[in-house]
């Protein structure tokens, strides 16, 4: 087996997953826009982080993930750290100098299917400020995008590359592949890749927004090649009313 693919369609409550840009007193949700309508979407670099710490949430006392230094830069040890050998790393090891290590884990962003403004709410909140006995209390106003949707979300593993690690030999001019780990390990940092899907929690706002960002329906192929094919498996089709978006026809889109 060479490739593994996992593709799901998860519905979230009124939330907000991944803030956008914004200003000091409006967190909007990240967007993209397709056919002129806006959709949310939570980046590939949230997702990779929320199913990093789902991953580390559910190490055993024996296994290891190390934490990034002040710089950002990770261990680099692909036989020790779970997570240096899963999604790579650009890293400083003495000795060797710079090293990256390419993700064996693909990471897609989580794309909203459904229209943001039609599933959409601006929540206010006030941001209270500490103050001396006897002060007056004073806040600020806060607006946050708030919505529900069906978001579709990713994950590829390269397999050859996970526990392993590429040997260049100059003499011949070629790339080898060499295990690091034995095979037992290294299937069972792939179970725990995708075991963590079923228990993403570490994502924004969720101390006053929270919602199950978990999959409620998934797909998994196992492939002899490697390829992301299986990511354009699961669509959602919805009516677009000509009352609402009087430019586009009355039908069912993809």
């Amino acid at each position: 087996m060479k490739g593994l693919n996992v593709v799901w369609l998860s519905e979230t409550d009124l939330t907000n997953l991944n803030a956008g840009e914004g200003e000091s007193n409006y967190i909007d949700v990240k967007k993209y826009k397709k056919d002129c309508i806006e959709y949310p979407y939570v980046s590939g670099q949230a997702m990779r982080f929320y199913l990093k710490e789902a991953m580390r949430r559910g190490l055993e006392d024996t296994e290891y993930m190390c934490i990034p230094n002040d710089k950002g830069e990770t261990c680099g040890d692909i036989k020790k750290c779970i997570m240096c050998d899963l999604f790579g790393f650009m890293t400083t090891i003495k000795g060797k100098g710079a090293v990256t290590r390419v993700s064996p884990v693909k990471v897609s962003p989580a794309i909203g299917l459904l229209p943001f403004d039609d599933n959409a709410n601006i929540d206010f909140l006030t941001r209270r400020h500490r103050v001396s006995e006897g002060a007056k209390m004073e806040g600020d106003i806060v607006n946050v995008e708030i919505g529900t949707n069906i978001y579709k979300g990713g994950v590829s593993i390269d397999m050859v590359r996970v526990s392993s690690d590429e040997k260049i030999d100059e003499e011949k001019r070629a790339i080898s592949i060499e295990t690091v780990v034995d095979i037992p390990e290294k299937k069972n940092r792939v179970k725990k890749t995708l075991e963590a899907l079923r228990y993403l929690t570490d994502y924004s706002k969720q101390a006053r927004l929270l919602t199950d960002f978990s999959p409620d329906i998934i797909a998994i192929s196992l492939q002899n090649k490697y390829s992301h094919r299986l990511q354009k498996l699961l669509a959602l089709r919805y009516f677009v009313w000509v009352t609402q978006y009087p430019h586009y026809p009355l039908e069912q889109i993809t």
